[in-house]
C-alpha cells in the first residue's frame, strides 16, 4: 500500500513537472526571417507566452504577425526592422511588456497599433525610417522611459505617446519628420534629461510637457511653421542649454513664464518673427553664454536685465535688425568686464555697437529718459520738447536718427524743442549729449 502511494504521487509530481516545462519557452529569444517560422510557432511553442530574451523580426518578407498573439511579454527587446512587406504589426497586440521597442526601416509599414498596447516599457523606443507609416497612437502607460527616438517618418502626421511616464531618462528626440502636423506627448512627465525637437516643417503647435519642471536640454530647432511652444509654464530649471533655432514664424516664447535657471547657456538664432524672449520672466541664472543673433523682428532683451552677469562668460548680440533697447545692468556689466567676452553689431542704432551700449550705461539704465532728461510728446507731431530736470549739465548736441539708422538731425547747444513736421511716419532714435554723459531714447512719429 505504501509502495502504491508512493508511485501514485511520483506520477502526479512527473506530470506538473512536464507541464511546466511545456509552458516555458525553450529558448531564451526568438528570431523570425520567414512567414513559415511566423505561422509554425503556435503549433512548435504552443506554451510559450512570455520570451525571456528578445523577439527579432528582421529584414524579411514575412507579410503578417497573425500567429504571434499568444506572447504578452518579452524580456529584452523587440525588434522589427527592414521587413519589405510588412503592413501591420496586429498579431503583437498581446503583448504588455518589454524593455526596448524597435521599429524602422519598414518600407510598406502602415499600421502599427498592433504593438501600441505595452504598459511596460522602461527601455528605449525607436521609431525610425518607416516612410509610409502615418499615425502612432499608444504606449502612454508606461511611468518611466529612458530613450524616445521618432525620426526620419516620411508619412506620418499624428503622434500621440508616452502622456503618463513620469520620467524620460535620456533623452526624447523628434526630429526630421517633415508632415508632422499633431505632436502630442509627455502631458505627465516631470523631468526629462534631453529634448530635442527638429525639423518637424508642417508642425504648428503641439501639446504636452505640461507637467515639465526638470530638463537638461531642450532644443527646438528647424521647425518652419512652428507658431507657439506647448504649455511650459512649470518649467523651473534648465541644467544645459535652451536652444530655439530657425523656426520661421515661432511668435512667442512666453511659455517659459516660471522658468529661473538656464545653466549653461541661452541661444535665441534665425527665429524671423520673434519679438521678445519672456516677457514678464522669472530668470535668476543664465551661464555661461547668452546668444542673440539674426532674430528680424526682436526688439529688446529685457530677460537679461535682472541676471548676474558674472555667471555669463560670452554674449552675441549679432544682425538682430529691430533690436533697439538693449541697454540694461547685466549687459552694461558684461561688456565692462574685460575677463568676458562679447560681440555685438548689425542691430538697431542704440545696440549696434558695444560702444553705443556703453552710452546708454552712462546713466542709470533704470532711468534712461526720465530723470535726466525728459521727450514729449510722445508720439509727436510737431514739436518734440525736451526738458532738462534734476539739475543736470547742459545739452551740448542733439542728434535724431531713422529706423535705418541714419542721422537726419543734428543740432548744437541749448534747445527747447525740434521741429518734426517734416519727419515721415515712424520709429525714431534720439541721442542728447550732455556734459558728461549720453542719453538715447526713441520716439514714434
Amino acid at each position: 500500500m505504501k509502495n502504491t502511494t508512493w508511485t501514485a504521487l511520483l506520477l502526479i509530481l512527473q506530470i506538473l513537472f512536464a507541464q511546466n516545462i511545456s509552458s516555458q519557452c525553450s529558448e531564451s529569444s526568438y528570431s523570425f526571417g520567414t512567414q513559415n517560422e511566423v505561422d509554425n510557432f503556435p503549433s512548435q511553442h504552443p506554451n510559450c507566452t512570455e520570451i525571456p530574451g528578445n523577439l527579432i523580426i528582421l529584414e524579411s518578407s514575412i507579410t503578417n504577425l497573425d500567429s504571434l498573439y499568444q506572447i504578452v511579454s518579452v524580456g529584452n527587446r523587440i525588434s522589427i526592422r527592414g521587413n519589405s512587406q510588412l503592413e501591420n504589426l496586429n498579431g503583437l497586440s498581446n503583448i504588455i511588456s518589454s524593455k526596448d521597442l524597435e521599429i524602422s526601416n519598414n518600407d510598406n509599414l502602415i499600421n502599427a497599433s498592433g504593438i501600441a498596447n505595452i504598459q511596460e516599457l522602461d527601455g528605449t523606443f525607436v521609431l525610425v525610417s518607416n516612410p509610409r507609416l502615418q499615425t502612432f497612437v499608444g504606449l502612454n502607460l508606461p511611468e518611466n522611459i529612458d530613450k524616445v527616438i521618432v525620426a526620419d517618418n516620411d508619412s506620418i502626421f499624428y503622434l500621440n505617446a508616452f502622456n503618463d511616464a513620469i520620467e524620460i531618462n535620456n533623452f526624447t528626440a523628434i526630429r526630421n519628420n517633415p508632415r508632422l502636423s499633431s505632436l502630442d506627448i509627455c502631458k505627465s512627465a516631470k523631468n526629462i534629461e534631453n529634448i530635442t525637437i527638429e525639423g518637424l516643417d508642417r508642425l504648428i503647435d503641439f501639446s504636452g510637457l505640461d507637467s515639465l519642471l526638470v530638463a537638461d536640454t531642450i532644443r527646438i530647432i528647424d521647425n518652419e511653421q512652428l507658431i507657439l511652444l506647448p504649455a511650459l509654464s512649470k518649467l523651473i530649471t534648465i541644467d544645459g542649454q535652451l536652444i530655439i533655432k530657425n523656426n520661421d514664424t515661432l511668435l512667442l516664447t512666453d511659455e517659459f513664464s516660471n522658468l529661473q535657471y538656464i545653466n549653461d547657456g541661452l541661444i535665441i538664432e534665425n527665429n524671423r518673427n520673434l519679438k521678445h524672449f519672456v516677457e514678464g520672466n522669472k530668470l535668476e541664472i543664465i551661464g555661461e553664454r547668452v546668444e542673440f543673433v539674426s532674430n528680424q523682428n526682436l526688439e529688446n532683451i529685457d530677460v537679461l536685465a535682472n541676471l548676474d552677469y558674472n555667471l555669463t562668460d560670452t554674449l552675441l548680440l549679432l544682425e538682430n535688425a529691430s533690436l533697439s533697447t538693449c541697454g540694461n545692468r547685466y549687459v552694461c556689466d558684461l561688456i565692462r568686464d574685460a575677463s568676458k567676452y562679447h560681440q555685438i553689431s548689425n542691430n538697431q542704432i542704440g545696440c549696434n555697437t558695444a560702444e553705443e551700449i556703453l552710452d546708454w550705461c552712462l546713466v542709470d539704465v533704470n532711468d534712461i529718459g526720465t530723470t535726466v532728461v525728459s521727450i514729449y510728446p510722445n508720439p509727436v507731431s510737431e514739436r518734440l520738447y525736451i526738458d532738462i530736470v534734476n539739475e543736470a549739465p547742459p545739452i551740448r548736441s542733439i542728434e535724431i536718427f531713422n529706423s535705418l539708422g541714419h542721422s537726419i538731425i543734428y543740432q548744437e547747444g541749448i534747445t527747447d524743442y525740434i521741429s518734426t513736421n517734416h519727419l515721415l511716419t515712424g520709429q525714431y532714435f534720439i541721442q542728447i549729449h550732455l556734459a558728461d554723459r549720453i542719453i538715447t531714447s526713441t520716439f514714434i512719429k
